[in-house]
């Protein structure tokens, strides 16, 4: 996830940077634009789901339940 997250801030810089290129330069800026969507998009999903684990398993803990994946098994 560190790696997503410095590929989220890294390609606008770099997307800048290959708009300076005479005739592709506005579609390799395009390019960069996308793909920090996408993996921004991935980050989210993969930063919510982790929340969403690490409150089950706080939850499962205060009701003694014991670790949340085998109480969702238990189900």
């Amino acid at each position: 996830m560190v790696l997503a997250g410095v590929v989220i801030v890294a390609l606008p810089i770099i997307g800048g940077a290959l708009g300076n290129i005479p005739s592709i330069g506005s579609q390799l800026g395009a390019i960069c634009a996308n793909l920090q969507m996408g993996v921004a998009g991935a980050f989210a999903t993969a930063m919510a789901i982790m929340l969403y684990e690490l409150v089950m398993e706080g939850v499962m803990g205060m009701m003694g339940a014991g670790d949340a994946k085998t109480a969702a098994a238990a189900h």
